[in-house]
């Protein structure tokens, strides 16, 4: 709906928001032009990746939009790439530029048109003698002229002066006053009134600019045909096919064997095979798999006695899985204990070495395995948080939910002493707030440009601050559970 035909509009999306299904081919996305439909104004436009990536999942496009005068709407067509592949959704993002106004000729004739009819009303009024007197007038555009207005007849008139003026306006040179003005002065010099700033910013609003929604979201999903057929075919699947073993003897045969690696010695056989395969089981281990499968079998023993995942649809396994991992989980906190004892240490910093590496080393190997493997940081990080929130809420709230019910009960009272505890949380705290600002700062695009990867020099340095963080950390705390230097 157009509200001023003086104003070069504003721009914006009909929705934040669209939708739209894999199989569609293409996508037209409407820009409404609202609020005035003066002159041609172009807009630059250009698609951003989401979880979508552009080229892969729709056409990456870069480009421009252009109104023409009394033009109301213009269409952005997308093409969307079927993967054939299941998603349940991807996204991407399609973000509107600052508008240009591309002023035309057409400007110059209405401006010319306006002073013509001002002229006609001065005439009408009896204000000044146009035949007899010259007039400075400017119109309302950005920018400052004057322009003198002569006689019928004589040579420099009113056309001329507007022209020489304008022409350097119309490329789009800047200033935020304007100037009106009359010039009766009989010697022929010309006077120019600067308009006020109210006047000035009234002129600013007729620009174009861009509206509510000037980047809109584009959610693609996965035809319903398609994503039924999946999901049947998950339900019927024979999950036994999917999952690890179905006997005991399989867990304790695959427990005593040693079996070639899928690691660098895979791409070494490749390399070396006439037809570019080979038979995995005809691969020999290394000498290298030989000493780790000595060293884990008494490991893989343990694990092999945990139910096959056939029983119970799995469940037998999940909750004594659960079971092994605490009992593990409380024989490696007594022997980094007893470690302690033997060489000397106190608790608290047993605590804060041996038995943190004991527990934390394997989710520190799994969030490493899935920054390799995983496109996003978020499956790397969050399983740091997530162990350590399981640790916090989960080890200590329930261990201490059940001795405060049994003091409870007893008529006693439970109390734990903090000892070195504050000052311990303090610097950790600190360095958690160092740590996520690191984080943060890898964003930018001079550091890396992610909260992973990048240059070699920018993870090595990353690396180097987060070990320094940690060795303070132990060295700080250890300090005071000593008494070197003083807690609180």
């Amino acid at each position: 709906m157009i509200l001023d035909d003086d104003h070069a509009g504003v721009y914006t999306f009909e929705y934040d928001h669209f939708e739209v299904v894999e199989s569609c081919g293409h996508l037209s996305l409407r820009v409404q032009r609202n609020s005035g439909a003066r002159g041609k104004v172009i807009i630059p436009y250009k698609t951003r990746d989401g979880t979508a990536s552009g080229d892969v999942h729709f056409e990456h496009k870069e480009g421009e939009l252009v109104f023409d005068d009394n033009q109301t709407e213009a269409f952005i067509e997308i093409g969307v790439i079927d993967t054939e592949q299941y998603e349940r959704c991807d996204n991407f993002f399609i973000e509107l530029g600052e508008p240009q106004w591309v002023k035309k000729m057409s400007d110059l004739n209405r401006i010319q048109e306006r002073f013509h009819r001002r002229m006609e009303k001065k005439r009408a009024a009896s204000i000044t003698n146009l035949a007899d007197s010259d007039d400075a007038m400017s119109t309302g555009l950005q920018g400052s002229f004057g322009a003198h207005l002569a006689p019928p007849g004589a040579e420099g008139g009113l056309t001329d002066r507007i022209k020489n003026r304008l022409s350097a306006l119309m490329g789009g040179s800047g200033g935020s006053a304007s100037s009106v003005g009359t010039d009766s002065n009989k010697d022929g010099k010309e006077n120019q009134l600067m308009l006020t700033e109210q006047q000035a910013e009234i002129a600013e609003l007729g620009k174009p600019r861009l509206g509510q929604y000037k980047k809109c979201q584009i959610t693609i999903k996965e035809s319903k045909e398609f994503q039924s057929i999946v999901d049947r075919m998950l339900k019927t699947a024979n999950t036994r096919l999917m999952l690890g073993t179905s006997s005991w003897r399989e867990q304790f045969s695959e427990a005593l064997t040693v079996s070639a690696g899928d690691g660098d010695d895979d791409g070494e056989e490749d390399a070396g095979s006439t037809d570019g395969s080979i038979d995995k089981e005809a691969a020999e281990p290394s000498c290298r798999e030989y000493v780790m499968h000595v060293i884990s079998v008494p490991w893989k023993l343990m694990f092999a006695t945990i139910p096959p995942t056939d029983y119970w649809g799995g469940w037998a396994c999940f909750i004594v899985s659960i079971i092994m991992i605490g009992v593990l989980t409380a024989l490696i906190g007594d022997l980094a204990s007893q470690f302690g004892c033997w060489v000397g240490l106190k608790d608290a910093v047993t605590a804060i070495t041996f038995v943190a590496l004991g527990t934390s080393v394997p989710d520190t190997f799994a969030s490493m395995v899935a920054a390799v493997q995983d496109k996003y940081a978020d499956s790397s990080i969050g399983n740091v948080t997530g162990s350590n929130g399981v640790n916090v809420f989960l080890g200590i709230g329930i261990a201490w939910t059940m001795a405060a019910i049994v003091h409870f009960f007893r008529g006693t009272k439970f109390i734990v002493n903090p000892g070195t505890l504050a000052f311990s949380v303090t610097i950790f705290c600190i360095e958690a707030v160092i740590c996520i600002t690191l984080i943060v700062l890898r964003r930018q695009s001079w550091l890396g440009g992610g909260e992973l990867g990048g240059p070699v020099k920018f993870k090595v340095f990353t690396a180097g601050i987060m070990v320094s963080l940690w060795v303070f950390y132990i060295g700080m705390s250890s300090l005071e559970s000593y008494c070197i230097i003083d807690g609180f």
